[in-house]
Protein backbone atom coordinates (compact mmCIF):
# COMPACT_ATOMS: atom_id res chain seq x y z
CA UNK A 1 0.00 0.00 0.00
CA UNK A 2 0.75 3.98 -0.57
CA UNK A 3 2.63 5.63 2.28
CA UNK A 4 -0.11 8.41 1.30
CA UNK A 5 -3.54 8.43 0.16
CA UNK A 6 -4.20 11.79 -2.14
CA UNK A 7 -6.94 14.10 -0.41
CA UNK A 8 -8.20 17.73 -1.23
CA UNK A 9 -7.07 20.28 1.26
CA UNK A 10 -9.45 23.40 1.94
CA UNK A 11 -6.89 26.33 2.53
CA UNK A 12 -7.49 29.59 4.76
CA UNK A 13 -7.88 31.65 1.99
CA UNK A 14 -10.95 29.46 0.23
CA UNK A 15 -8.96 27.66 -2.15
CA UNK A 16 -8.83 24.15 -2.89
CA UNK A 17 -5.52 22.04 -3.55
CA UNK A 18 -4.86 18.50 -3.79
CA UNK A 19 -2.76 16.98 -0.65
CA UNK A 20 -1.46 13.83 0.31
CA UNK A 21 -3.11 12.23 3.85
CA UNK A 22 -0.18 10.79 5.68
CA UNK A 23 -1.85 9.92 8.99
CA UNK A 24 -4.34 10.61 11.10
CA UNK A 25 -4.86 10.65 14.98
CA UNK A 26 -6.93 11.72 17.92
CA UNK A 27 -6.10 14.93 19.85
CA UNK A 28 -6.30 15.56 23.68
CA UNK A 29 -9.76 17.77 22.80
CA UNK A 30 -10.91 14.54 21.25
CA UNK A 31 -11.02 16.00 17.36
CA UNK A 32 -9.51 14.11 14.67
CA UNK A 33 -6.35 15.99 13.09
CA UNK A 34 -4.81 14.53 10.12
CA UNK A 35 -0.80 15.07 8.76
CA UNK A 36 -1.17 16.46 5.25
CA UNK A 37 1.54 17.04 2.55
CA UNK A 38 0.64 19.75 -0.09
CA UNK A 39 2.36 21.07 -2.79
CA UNK A 40 2.70 24.85 -3.05
CA UNK A 41 4.73 27.42 -5.00
CA UNK A 42 8.03 27.98 -3.41
CA UNK A 43 6.45 31.82 -2.71
CA UNK A 44 4.13 30.64 -0.53
CA UNK A 45 6.84 28.68 1.43
CA UNK A 46 8.82 30.59 4.15
CA UNK A 47 11.67 29.09 5.48
CA UNK A 48 12.51 28.77 9.53
CA UNK A 49 15.24 31.20 10.85
CA UNK A 50 18.71 28.60 11.59
CA UNK A 51 17.33 25.85 9.89
CA UNK A 52 19.96 24.89 7.15
CA UNK A 53 18.17 23.55 4.11
CA UNK A 54 21.03 22.30 1.64
CA UNK A 55 20.01 18.73 2.06
CA UNK A 56 16.08 19.33 0.46
CA UNK A 57 16.45 17.74 -2.79
CA UNK A 58 15.11 19.48 -5.58
CA UNK A 59 13.77 17.23 -8.10
CA UNK A 60 13.49 18.17 -11.79
CA UNK A 61 9.69 19.02 -13.13
CA UNK A 62 9.02 16.75 -16.14
CA UNK A 63 7.13 18.80 -19.16
CA UNK A 64 4.09 17.76 -18.12
CA UNK A 65 4.18 18.29 -14.69
CA UNK A 66 2.22 21.35 -13.56
CA UNK A 67 0.20 20.45 -10.95
CA UNK A 68 2.50 18.63 -8.45
CA UNK A 69 0.49 15.70 -7.89
CA UNK A 70 3.26 13.66 -8.50
CA UNK A 71 1.63 10.29 -10.80
CA UNK A 72 4.44 8.46 -12.80
CA UNK A 73 3.96 6.54 -15.86
CA UNK A 74 5.91 3.57 -17.20
CA UNK A 75 6.01 1.58 -19.87
CA UNK A 76 4.44 1.82 -23.02
CA UNK A 77 1.76 0.17 -25.42
CA UNK A 78 -0.65 -2.71 -23.56
CA UNK A 79 2.56 -2.61 -20.24
CA UNK A 80 1.46 0.91 -19.46
CA UNK A 81 0.93 1.28 -15.52
CA UNK A 82 0.36 4.81 -13.73
CA UNK A 83 1.96 4.46 -10.23
CA UNK A 84 2.39 7.06 -7.42
CA UNK A 85 5.48 8.60 -8.18
CA UNK A 86 7.41 7.35 -5.25
CA UNK A 87 6.18 4.05 -6.07
CA UNK A 88 9.46 1.51 -5.59
CA UNK A 89 8.57 -0.18 -8.96
CA UNK A 90 8.56 3.10 -10.99
CA UNK A 91 11.68 4.09 -9.65
CA UNK A 92 13.97 3.13 -12.53
CA UNK A 93 11.79 1.80 -14.53
CA UNK A 94 12.42 2.40 -18.65
CA UNK A 95 9.99 4.81 -19.98
CA UNK A 96 9.24 7.01 -16.92
CA UNK A 97 7.76 10.00 -17.21
CA UNK A 98 6.03 12.19 -14.25
CA UNK A 99 2.69 13.29 -15.46
CA UNK A 100 -0.29 15.57 -14.54
CA UNK A 101 -3.38 14.07 -12.50
CA UNK A 102 -5.44 15.14 -15.98
CA UNK A 103 -2.69 13.29 -18.24
CA UNK A 104 -2.66 9.95 -15.69
CA UNK A 105 -6.73 9.69 -15.22
CA UNK A 106 -6.35 9.99 -19.27
CA UNK A 107 -3.85 7.00 -19.68
CA UNK A 108 -6.50 5.14 -17.08
CA UNK A 109 -9.42 5.77 -19.06
CA UNK A 110 -7.82 4.63 -22.44
CA UNK A 111 -7.90 0.89 -23.40
CA UNK A 112 -3.91 0.86 -22.51
CA UNK A 113 -3.44 1.96 -19.33
CA UNK A 114 -3.53 0.83 -15.29
CA UNK A 115 -2.74 0.83 -12.31
CA UNK A 116 -0.23 -0.09 -10.89
CA UNK A 117 -0.86 -3.23 -9.05
CA UNK A 118 1.78 -2.76 -6.16
CA UNK A 119 0.88 0.90 -4.93
CA UNK A 120 -2.56 1.25 -6.34
CA UNK A 121 -2.71 4.44 -7.26
CA UNK A 122 -6.02 6.45 -6.21
CA UNK A 123 -6.24 9.62 -8.15
CA UNK A 124 -8.70 12.66 -6.31
CA UNK A 125 -11.86 13.14 -7.90
CA UNK A 126 -11.74 15.78 -11.05
CA UNK A 127 -14.25 17.75 -8.97
CA UNK A 128 -13.30 18.04 -4.72
CA UNK A 129 -16.17 17.74 -2.69
CA UNK A 130 -16.61 20.90 -0.94
CA UNK A 131 -17.74 20.82 3.01
CA UNK A 132 -21.12 22.35 3.67
CA UNK A 133 -19.01 24.97 5.70
CA UNK A 134 -16.92 26.15 2.83
CA UNK A 135 -19.91 26.16 0.75
CA UNK A 136 -21.72 28.17 3.16
CA UNK A 137 -18.67 30.77 3.23
CA UNK A 138 -18.32 30.75 -0.70
CA UNK A 139 -21.88 31.36 -0.87
CA UNK A 140 -21.41 34.76 1.46
CA UNK A 141 -18.70 36.40 -0.80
Amino acid sequence: MSDFWPVYVNLPDGRTTWGRLRSQHRGTDGHWYCSVEVTLPASAVHRAPGVEYSGVPRLPMGPDQDDGAGWAHTGAGTESLIHYRSCPAATGAPHLTIVTTASAREILASTRGNACPRCRPRLPDPEPRLSRELRRRNAQR
